[in-house]
């Protein structure tokens, strides 16, 4: 079996069990640019490597953090600014009601040491 260079966008989707609509807007926003765009049809293109990009950003949106509290940790540069301007972030979202996974954020943020 070849390796691959690239996955497309619907592999990518399929990994992380997303829509693709969703990396698009990813794309649209700045958070997660394909590696390449092919510019006959405008297909994206991701390297293997920007999978790990794409899991920490679905981690914290799962965590509760805003897509601009992920936004503002993407582009933070040293570790330990990083930290605080993600704590600030979570501290500052309020929890949830009435959805079955509403407690999950607050129960991280009452187990987790900052």
């Amino acid at each position: 079996m070849a390796n691959k260079e690239y996955l497309n966008v619907n592999e990518l989707a399929t990994l992380f069990g997303l829509n693709v609509q969703t990396l698009h807007y990813y794309d649209k926003i700045g958070i997660l640019k394909p590696s390449y765009r092919d510019p006959k049809n405008g297909y994206r293109k991701y390297r293997f490597d920007q999978t790990y990009k794409l899991a920490s950003i679905r981690y914290m949106r799962k965590l509760g953090y805003s897509i601009e509290a992920v936004r503002d940790f993407q582009d933070t540069k040293s570790p330990d600014e990083a930290l605080k301007k993600t704590e600030g972030a979570f501290r500052s979202h309020s929890c949830p009601v009435g959805r079955d996974d509403a407690d999950r954020p607050c129960d991280f943020a009452k187990n987790t040491v900052y």
